[in-house]
């Protein structure tokens, strides 16, 4: 067993490290680009100076005007000093510098200049014409060879990169699977147990798979059993109770309660590491361009599993937040679009075929979102349920289908939303208890029965309706009428 406090401290300190790591790697990556640039830009000035060069002495040789090379001798000798420059400026790999030396021989340019603008003839000017092209080749190739040194150590910083970033990755996907199986599996079954068990006579057994706190949390709830065993009994024999071990119970369980709060703080900051990493990979995949092959593959890869983390941490948050009603105006499409994309791709992993059709000017609606979107979770939850149970794999039948349009009831618009799904329906002497709480028809560790119970207060809060139609054996629609919002 450990200890969330432990943990979660350990997580920070990780997720620090980590940030520190990306920020180095970044900022590594920013100067290497920088230095690719310069030794793009400083060969290229060159390459063209001397073509510039080049093509003032074949007009000049050509022509025969031969007091022009004097005015080119000092063009050449001003690229002589541009390359010395760019040699020295450790732009270039030390093992090239000796070989461009001798191969891009501008002095011997420069002083055939002077020679034969002293004593022109035609066997110096076919010397010099021959030595500058010549020169002007080997100018193309030290341009190639530059710009390819200078690529192949942007490129292994950035396959270093990718790898770093694809451990990171692996390694919150190894903190979200500890989460899981140490916290919200164990909660669950404790869920689970509490509704099997008849409370007051039937402790809970304990998971010492689970953390510590779960630990004391089962613990706190089975002296809760005890206690209000204790009570039953006062009260059937002597008509009162005393209340002192309710009391010291709550403050306790009230203690543990804010371990639930420090599992969100987890959640928010690896999704911020997350969304990082995910933007990180992004800038790398568009450097790499189309053509980057496997590195490209790698990083498409690294930002489809971190949009997968994101969106478990994403609806985790959501539905760990507590607050109090805030009522805003907003689209219908809104609200059901952003609550049915939580649950898009659960739906396609099961092979439902979902359709959504909403009135083109459908007017909007004065909602809370967060608990509106609650409710339309717990509704697509249950038909993704119900459609599961009764197609097991993938079939054509796996239907859901999602309406919304305006009605006229009780002298008032309403706008109906209505879920139907293709599960089976509901059994005509089981509908009427579909909204009582704690009552589920699902296997026992499944379901809480309390989802409609809320989704029905939830709707009715907003001052509107939640009901049920179902045929049983085919299919069962839910349908969500809410007031239209007045005009102003």
């Amino acid at each position: 067993m450990f200890s969330l406090r432990q943990t979660l401290y350990a997580t920070i300190l990780l997720m620090a490290a980590i940030l520190s790591m990306v920020f180095l790697l970044g900022a590594r990556q920013y100067l290497l680009a920088g230095r690719y640039k310069a030794v793009i830009d400083q060969s290229e000035k060159l390459l063209f100076r001397f073509a510039t060069v080049k093509e003032r002495i074949s007009e000049a040789l050509l022509e025969n005007r031969y007091e022009q090379l004097s005015a080119i001798t000092l063009e050449a000798e001003a690229v002589n000093g541009d390359l010395a420059r760019v040699l020295e400026s450790g732009l270039i790999p030390g093992e090239y510098k000796l070989t461009f030396l001798e191969q891009l021989d501008l002095p011997g340019v420069v002083i055939l200049l002077r020679k034969i603008s002293a004593q022109p003839n035609r066997e110096t000017a076919g010397q010099l014409s021959a030595k500058v092209r010549l020169i002007n080749d080997q100018f193309m190739r030290f341009d190639r060879i530059v710009a390819s040194q200078a690529k192949a150590g942007l490129v292994e910083f950035q396959s270093v990169v990718i790898g770093g970033l694809a451990m990171v990755l692996c390694l919150c996907s190894f903190l979200v699977l500890i989460w899981y199986r140490q916290v919200i599996v164990p909660l669950l079954g404790l869920v689970a147990r509490c509704k099997t068990k008849e409370f007051g006579t039937e402790i809970l057994e304990h998971d010492y798979k689970a953390c510590n706190e779960l630990v004391e949390l089962t613990q706190a709830v089975n002296g809760l059993i005890v206690a209000y065993g204790r009570q039953v009994k006062v009260q059937s024999k002597v008509g009162a109770a005393s209340e002192g071990d309710f009391d010291a119970l709550f403050v306790r369980l009230c203690g543990l309660a804010a371990i639930g709060e420090l599992a969100a703080g987890v959640a928010h900051e690896v999704r911020n590491l997350v969304n990082g990493i995910i933007n990180y990979s992004q800038v790398l995949f568009d450097e790499l361009g189309p053509d980057g092959g496997t590195r490209a593959d790698l990083l498409r890869k690294v930002m489809v599993e971190g949009e997968r983390i994101g969106d478990e941490l994403r609806q985790l948050l959501f539905l760990s937040r507590g607050k109090q009603q805030n009522l805003s105006r907003l689209p219908l499409e809104h609200v059901v679009q952003g609550a049915y994309a939580l649950v898009e791709r659960q739906m396609k992993n099961d092979g439902i075929t979902t359709t959504i059709t909403l009135a083109s000017g459908l007017p909007p609606v004065e909602v809370d979102l967060g608990y509106l979107q609650l409710v339309f979770l717990c509704i697509f939850n249950n038909a993704r349920q119900a459609l599961n149970a009764r197609y097991p794999g993938q079939d054509k039948e796996k239907r859901l289908a999602i309406t919304a349009e305006v009605v006229l009831s009780e002298g008032r618009s309403w706008l109906r939303t209505s879920i139907t799904d293709w599960g089976g329906g509901i059994e005509a002497q089981v509908l009427p208890r579909v909204f009582e709480p704690l009552y589920s028809t699902k296997p026992a560790g499944t379901g809480t029965g309390l989802g409609l119970t809320l989704s029905k207060m939830l709707v009715e809060d907003h001052g509107g309706r939640l009901r049920i139609e179902s045929v049983a054996g085919d299919h069962a629609t839910v349908c969500i009428e809410l007031p239209v919002a007045a005009a102003g």
